[in-house]
């Protein structure tokens, strides 16, 4: 739409289409700012929020067993395929550069006094099935939150990190932040991860990987071009289609994915 077509409108002010204007023009001025919790967002490594932990967190990813966190009979392609991720994560977690928690700047998006804060990258993976006794109904879905022992490691590093973070000096200290749960006075690890334990939630709305492009002796659903392996003329363009969570919101990701597929039919 174009900066003529949104001014001219009859109900809009001067000044509301000459910031329309600015906006579309030089990309700055009010419209520019992102606003509420969903909008702006933090983005963090695992070595910035966790100084202390990150290093021995990338260590035990790298020495894990990747069939025993997975499900009983898990098909051999898809422990080679989570095997692989594992190694991936392992350098994810020692990078600066690759965001590990997410973190709403603007308070919770979601109405609630608690801060907005997950992990991007979870090491847990769980199951999606038909189900039997209802095959055309509602799939039966299992997130097997934690079952990787990992994520609640992660999870208490991170919930230190923000402890951290509203505690510090110069500007957050001006705003007289105040914890109310789990408590100033929980500070074990192990009543961390009893609160954590309590409290989780296992999807933040990014879920993926039921059909991941991999290749398909690492558990591979579609191909590079996003066809399914063995099926002619079926393509998977959503986020299922990710092997792992983007640093990123999945839904714009899914935007560009699906953008770039329909230029290239």
């Amino acid at each position: 739409m174009g900066v003529g077509a949104l001014g001219s409108k009859s109900n809009r002010s001067a000044s509301t289409s000459a910031l329309d204007a600015k906006f579309f023009l030089t990309s700055s001025g009010p419209y520019s700012i992102a606003q509420g919790g969903g909008a702006a967002l933090a983005q963090v490594g695992l070595p910035v929020i966790a100084p202390d932990t990150y290093s021995s967190i990338a260590s035990e990813i790298e020495g894990l067993d990747a069939a025993s966190v997975l499900p009983l009979g898990t098909n051999p392609t898809i422990i080679a395929g989570y095997r692989a991720q594992l190694k991936l994560m392992a350098a994810a977690a020692r990078s600066k550069n690759t965001a590990w928690l997410q973190m709403g700047l603007g308070g919770n998006p979601f109405g609630l006094s608690d801060q907005w804060v997950f992990n991007i990258h979870p090491l847990s993976r769980g199951t999606v099935h038909l189900d039997p006794a209802d095959p055309n109904g509602e799939p039966l879905v299992d997130y097997r939150m934690l079952s990787n022992s990992i994520d609640l490691r992660v999870a208490v590093a991170l919930f230190k990190g923000i402890r951290s973070y509203y505690s510090s000096q110069g500007a957050m200290k001006r705003l007289t932040p105040v914890e109310t749960k789990p408590g100033a006075n929980v500070t074990s690890d192990a009543d961390i991860e009893s609160f954590l334990k309590r409290t989780l939630d296992p999807s933040q709305y990014h879920p993926v990987g039921t059909c991941p492009k991999m290749p398909l002796e690492l558990g591979g659903v579609v191909d590079e071009e996003l066809k399914v392996y063995g099926v002619v003329g079926l393509s998977v363009v959503d986020a299922s289609m990710m092997p792992l969570i983007v640093g990123a919101t999945t839904q714009s990701t899914v935007y560009a994915v699906a953008e770039k597929v329909s230029r290239e039919k």
